[in-house]
Order: C-alpha cells, then sequence, then structure tokens
C-alpha cells in the first residue's frame, strides 16, 4: 500500500512538472506598453520607452534602428526627430518572425519665429512666423510676471504681428495638435541707440546716429578730452546723425538723455585706422590744393609676358581719397612724378634705369571678366545685409562691357550667375536674402568663381569675400581647389589676379595677404562694417582708372620687392610691393592650424627688405607678407585646415547618414594615398560640465575613427583628440545654429 502511494505520488510531480514546462513553452510574450509624447518640437529630445512581458530568449528591434546592441525587455532611448515619425516595436523569435508588435506616432512641428533683437521702448517690433505642419490652433503669447498671457490666437500658419514692449519681453508661438510645443523670442528693449562709424582713415569723416526714447527732454553728445567729457553738441532732435572727423588714435563720444530730471549715458568708440583712405572720386592734378601731399601704392601686378616684361599698377591719392589724374600723359610730366624703379631680390638691389608709365583710365580701359566670390557661413549671420547692399552698388557701377559671376558658398557652392552683363539681371538673379549658414568651404569657393571665368577672353579678377577661415573644402576635393596652394596654382594658371577682402579677427590676414600677393592682386583687412562699403565704391575706381608701369626685370626665380620712387608733391617718397616669380611657394606655411596644432615652420624665411629702404617717415607699410622658403620646411606639413565632416545633436554621438559621404571623400583619399594620415579632432557645445563636454567630444572623435576602421583603414593611420568645448567656433551660443557649429568633428590630412 505504502509503495503503491509513493509511485501515485512521484507520478502525480512528473506530471506536474511536465505540464509547468508546457505552460512556459506556450507563454507569449506580450507588450506592455510603448510610450513616446504625442507632439514635439523639431530638433528637440523625446524619449521612446517600452516594456515587454515574458519576453524570454526572444528579441525586440525598433524599425531603424541599426544598433547591434541587444534592446533590455524594459527600457528607454532618446531621439532627436527632425520630422514626424511612427516608432514601430517589434518582438521576433529565433527564426525572425514577428510574436507581437506595437505602433506609436509622434508629431514633430516645424516652424520659425522671428523679430528684432532689440527694439527702443515704445517702437513697434514685428514678430513673424511660419508654421510647416498641420494645427489645430496657433497662438502668440507673451510671459508677464512668470505667467503667459495670450496675445492672439486662430492665427495663420505664415504671418506676422506687431507688438510695442516697453521693457525686455518673451514671447512665445503656440502650436497646438495632439498637444502643445511652442518656439520663443526674446527682445531687448533700450532707451536709446547710439551707433556709427567704429574704424575711419586718417582725415576721414566719422558718422553718428541716434535714436531716442519719444518721452526724453533732452539730448546732447559728449566728447571725452583729457579724461573729461565735454559737450559737443546739444539740443539734438531725438533722431538724427551727426558727421565729425576725429582727433586721436581712439575717441570716445556718449550720447546723453535726460528723462525726469535724471540722465542716461550711451557710449560709442571711434578709432582711427593708419591706413589710406579708401578711393571714391577723382582729382586732377591741377587741382590738388597746395601743401597737400599725394601717395602711392602699388595694387596689382601682370606677369603674364615674364622674363620680357613685368607690368604693375599704381594708385596715387590724395588724404581726402581722390584718386589723382593726370600725371603722365606724356613721358617728360611722368618723370616729375615717377622718379625711380629698383627690384630688390634676395636683399640685393638691381637699379631698373628704363622703364614706362601709362595712364589707364576709364575711357580707354579693357574689359573685365570679374567673379564675385561671397562668404554665406554661419559666421556672417549679420554681416551679410551690409555685404549683400555693397555687392548691389559694385554691380552697379561696372562698365556696361564687364562681365560678372556671382558665387555664394558656404559648406556648399552656389554659382548664381556666370558672366553676365546687364547689371539689373544680374542683382535679379543672385537673389541677395541676407540669409547665411554652415561651414566655410573657402577654396572650393574661389575655384568655382575660377571656373566661371577661366575662358573669358577679358582681364580675369576675383573678389573674394570672408570673415571666416578654410573647413569644408575637401568635400569638393575630386573637382576643385581644397589647399591654399592649390588655389593659388589654379589662379597663376589661368592668370586670375584674385582680391581678398577679409572681414573681422575670424579672418586669417596673414594667408589672404600671401594669396593675394602670389595671384598678383591686393588684400584688404576689414574692422569695421562701414568699410565693407567702401571697399566696394573703390574697387571700380582703382579697375579703371591706374598708372601702368612696365620694365624688364632681372630674370631670377623667388620674390620680386619693387621698389617705386616718387614725387608727394613736398619730397621723395617709396611704394613697395612683391611679385612672385616661379614655382617654389607655400601660402598653406600661413595656415594658423599649421602653426597652432601641428607644423612649426623651420628653416630660411624670405623678407621684405622694406626695413632696409631708406624711405619718408610718412609713406604707409606695405601690406607684403614675408614668404617661406619651400625648400627649407619640413616635411610631413598638413595637407588641409582643420576640416568639419560632420555635426552632430545634443549630446549624442551617432554620425548622421547625411555626413557619410563626406567621410567617404577621406576614405577614397587615404586608400589612394597610401603615406596619408588623419588627425581627428573632437568638439562638444558649450552646455554642461567640462567633464561632460571632453566625453562626448571623445565619443564623436572615435565615431568617426570606428567608421574608418570599417573601410579598412589602419588605427597607426590615426590620431584622435578630443577638446570638448576648449576650441568652439562660437563662444557665445545665441542662436541654436551656434551650437550645432561648435559640436563637431573635424579632420586633419597630413602627408
Amino acid at each position: 500500500m505504502n509503495i503503491f502511494r509513493i509511485e501515485a505520488l512521484r507520478l502525480l510531480l512528473v506530471l506536474t512538472l511536465t505540464a509547468m514546462v508546457a505552460s512556459c513553452r506556450n507563454t507569449v510574450p506580450t507588450i506592455a506598453y510603448l510610450k513616446a509624447p504625442k507632439i514635439v518640437k523639431s530638433g528637440d529630445p523625446m524619449t521612446l520607452s517600452w516594456k515587454v512581458n515574458n519576453l524570454g530568449r526572444h528579441k525586440i528591434s525598433i524599425r531603424g534602428e541599426h544598433s547591434k546592441k541587444s534592446l533590455a525587455a524594459k527600457s528607454k532611448r532618446t531621439y532627436w526627430p527632425q520630422r514626424s515619425r511612427t516608432f514601430h516595436l517589434y518582438v521576433k523569435n529565433r527564426k525572425k518572425k514577428t510574436i507581437a508588435r506595437k505602433v506609436v506616432r509622434v508629431q514633430v512641428v516645424n516652424a520659425s519665429f522671428t523679430g528684432p533683437l532689440k527694439v527702443l521702448a515704445g517702437d513697434p517690433a514685428r514678430l513673424s512666423w511660419r508654421v510647416l505642419v498641420a494645427a489645430r490652433n496657433i497662438k502668440l503669447a507673451e510671459i508677464v510676471n512668470g505667467h503667459l498671457v495670450i496675445i492672439k490666437e486662430k492665427l495663420p500658419k505664415v504671418g506676422y504681428f506687431d507688438v510695442r514692449p516697453t521693457q525686455a519681453t518673451n514671447y512665445q508661438l503656440l502650436i497646438e495638435n495632439q498637444g502643445i510645443v511652442h518656439f520663443d523670442h526674446h527682445i531687448e528693449v533700450k532707451e536709446a541707440f547710439f551707433m556709427g562709424s567704429r574704424v575711419v582713415t586718417p582725415q576721414a569723416d566719422a558718422i553718428l546716429q541716434w535714436r531716442v526714447n519719444p518721452k526724453a527732454e533732452k539730448v546732447w553728445v559728449e566728447e571725452r578730452v583729457e579724461g573729461k567729457y565735454q559737450k559737443l553738441q546739444e539740443n539734438l532732435p531725438l533722431d538724427g546723425r551727426m558727421m565729425l572727423q576725429p582727433k586721436y588714435a581712439q575717441n570716445y563720444y556718449r550720447l546723453v538723455v535726460e528723462r525726469n530730471g535724471k540722465q542716461q549715458h550711451f557710449p560709442h568708440q571711434v578709432r582711427i585706422k593708419v591706413a589710406r583712405p579708401y578711393i571714391r572720386s577723382l582729382q586732377p592734378i591741377a587741382k590738388i590744393k597746395p601743401g597737400m601731399k599725394m601717395s602711392f601704392e602699388i595694387f596689382a601686378y601682370d606677369r603674364s609676358n615674364y622674363p620680357k616684361e613685368i607690368k604693375f599698377q599704381v594708385m596715387a591719392y590724395d588724404p581726402k581719397g581722390n584718386f589723382v589724374t593726370g600725371l603722365a600723359p606724356n613721358d617728360a610730366t611722368a618723370k616729375k612724378y615717377f622718379l625711380g624703379l629698383a627690384e630688390q631680390i634676395e636683399g640685393e638691389t638691381f637699379p631698373i634705369n628704363d622703364f614706362k608709365v601709362t595712364e589707364v583710365s576709364q575711357r580707354v580701359s579693357k574689359p573685365y571678366s570679374i567673379a564675385t566670390v561671397l562668404d554665406y557661413s554661419g559666421s556672417m549671420w549679420g554681416v551679410t545685409p551690409n555685404l549683400e547692399t555693397a555687392i548691389k552698388e559694385f554691380i552697379k557701377r561696372k562698365n556696361p562691357n564687364d562681365e560678372i559671376s556671382v558665387i555664394k558658398f558656404d559648406d556648399q557652392l552656389v554659382r548664381k550667375v556666370e558672366r553676365a552683363r546687364n547689371a539689373n539681371d544680374v542683382i535679379k538673379k543672385s537673389a541677395f536674402d541676407g540669409e547665411s549658414g554652415g561651414a566655410t568651404a573657402l577654396y572650393a569657393g574661389a575655384d568655382e568663381g575660377i571656373k566661371t571665368i577661366e575662358k573669358s577672353k577679358y582681364h580675369r579678377i576675383l573678389v573674394l569675400f570672408t570673415d571666416g577661415q578654410e573647413n569644408s573644402s575637401f568635400t569638393f576635393s575630386d573637382s576643385h581647389a581644397f589647399t591654399a596652394k592649390q588655389l593659388v596654382k589654379r589662379a597663376r594658371e589661368t592668370n586670375t589676379r584674385l582680391f581678398t577682402v577679409c572681414f573681422g579677427e575670424g579672418a586669417n590676414r596673414n594667408l589672404l595677404e600671401a594669396i593675394a600677393l602670389l595671384t598678383d592682386g591686393r588684400n584688404y583687412f576689414l574692422e569695421d562694417e562701414s568699410e565693407i562699403a567702401q571697399v566696394y565704391q573703390e574697387l571700380p575706381y582703382i579697375f579703371k582708372n591706374y598708372y601702368e608701369v612696365s620694365y624688364r626685370p632681372i630674370k631670377k626665380d623667388g620674390p620680386h620687392l619693387t621698389l617705386l620712387t616718387y614725387n608727394n608733391l613736398e619730397t621723395v617718397d617709396t611704394s613697395s610691393s612683391t611679385t612672385f616669380i616661379g614655382d617654389d611657394f607655400d601660402p598653406n606655411m600661413y595656415e594658423d592650424f599649421a602653426r597652432k596644432v601641428i607644423y612649426c615652420p623651420k628653416g630660411k624665411v624670405l623678407k621684405s627688405s622694406q626695413d632696409k629702404t631708406k624711405v619718408n617717415t610718412s609713406s604707409k607699410p606695405t601690406q607684403t607678407p614675408t614668404i617661406i622658403d619651400v625648400k627649407a620646411a619640413r616635411k610631413n606639413q598638413p595637407l588641409t585646415p582643420p576640416q568639419a565632416v560632420a555635426f552632430f545633436k545634443h549630446n549624442n554621438s551617432k554620425i548622421d547618414q547625411k555626413y557619410h559621404k563626406n567621410l567617404e571623400v577621406y576614405v577614397r583619399y587615404l586608400q589612394k594615398n597610401k603615406k596619408a594620415k588623419v588627425y581627428i579632432l573632437g568638439h562638444s557645445d558649450l552646455n554642461g560640465t567640462t567633464e561632460g563636454c571632453q566625453r562626448i567630444s571623445q565619443e564623436r572623435a572615435d565615431a568617426v575613427q570606428q567608421f574608418f576602421l570599417k573601410k579598412g583603414i589602419a588605427t597607426s593611420r590615426m590620431k584622435i583628440q578630443a577638446f570638448g568645448r576648449t576650441r568652439p567656433v562660437w563662444i557665445e551660443e545665441t542662436k541654436k545654429a551656434h551650437g550645432r557649429d561648435n559640436r563637431r568633428v573635424e579632420i586633419i590630412l597630413v602627408e
């Protein structure tokens, strides 16, 4: 009996265990939840979370997710969607058959909401918006004492609304659909604006402008003299301007506004720039007033007939910026002003006894083919409107037979106009809209300009405007110049003179001067936006009015320093400039990255001998940079400046698919050039801790390295450096685009 009971219990236990195992085998995984916000703003982070019951040995996958890591039964992921997206969560067995599936839809709202950043108290400020998705309701609101106050609702998808803030105010555009998202705009309110020229040339006038709150009682301008402010002019209108001539190297002015017995001060500084005035009109020598001096400047060369002949162009001007005409109607008159000529090569001076001077005026000048190449990268934000105004005037001032090309560049190249003559058509086709953004393909952009005019039968000139440094041309390495040396070579081969215009401290002045010198043009260095219009006003004058000096040069490669002695109407003076003969040059040596990151030039440096030349103390210093002797420079130098190859979302190191084409260009180059190596530089934006920024910049550099490893590039050919937030493109991230520009990986090619 006992044996029977034991066997029965054993049988029952076996049956129970069998049933339990069978039950486990038949358990089907279920998705408990898949959560995501219904609506988010474009570019904002969103979290997708999920939980799967009874996952067992099954696997979870998300459509569009390319990561090879296994997903946990309960987890979450962060995304930065740019457009509306449907997320599909799948649970699959070993045979990759779908067992369970759940879907969640996220609507992404794309919209722009803009307006002025600063206004005068009580003045109207126009807020404009554009919503690119369907919306149940669009509202405009302002934040008052921490509370949201609706100004207007049921707004159209595209529209504007004028507000009159009396204090600093935050405005919000509320877009309602399945939920609500908001776009913000902040307006600063000032009691007065006081602005004007910041940099002027000697004896030039400065312009001061102001606009004051209508409730102000008195307005006047003061100037600081010997440490104390003195009234310069009082009883001024609330909206006005004045012209004055600064007296000192640094001049201090302030606008004083009196309201309710209290005074407010608004300062403004004007600095005198030690440089010649910009040419703005013509003046015959016969009308130059007694006691007024004249200056000469060599500004362009023509080497096309070397070694038989070299020509260079000279501008003669008075202190007011008038080009002086009538100095060379014949040889006898020319000899009164053009007194002597010499070449200096490697410190040795060679007098030129036989030279000819010809005066060229607009009446006899030959047509030009001019490529205007314009930097529209992100750093140009705020400068572009002034630049476009100046370009339009430049195009209007051209001679009817001159051809004009217009090229815009950031990290893309856009050929807006190619060799057109009608000024109105050029302006219309250029579609000047003030928009700017992206990286800076400086060399490729300039090369694109050369391509538009290289087949022209006219004199070829390229005017290149930039406020930054090269960081994106290698993407176009298959078809365009991507180094300064390549660009110079292209210009010399096509006999194209480059006039480089660099604006602000962000531009590499030494490099742009070297490019202009090596292509027989001229460099302008601008410190104030008011100078942009003056440069583009001057160029048509000097292209059509100049003195051409021709002579037989010394036959020798290298830099030729030209020394022109002239009569300045008071005494003897000297003007100098340099042209380069031969191909032993390398403007890449002037790249900032070459000096700071890897390359330190060694060996012989060929300097201008201007310091050894006895000249009048009033003569203007040449803007000729030194030329580094390439033969003495060490090898293993950088081939490119740091190139921005990928940008990232905040706190993210995943390389977006659209940047793969940039990296593929490097892969092809490295596969073809086995001795080439790359430096991979990771960067972050300015948000977060120092440690966090350093970590994410390292992860971004690692991601690019992994891309190259998968393409077969050996680790030994790559060096990684993470800079965190220590080397930002923008030191203040006042716009979303600024943070985006800072979150980048750069590459330097080294051979």
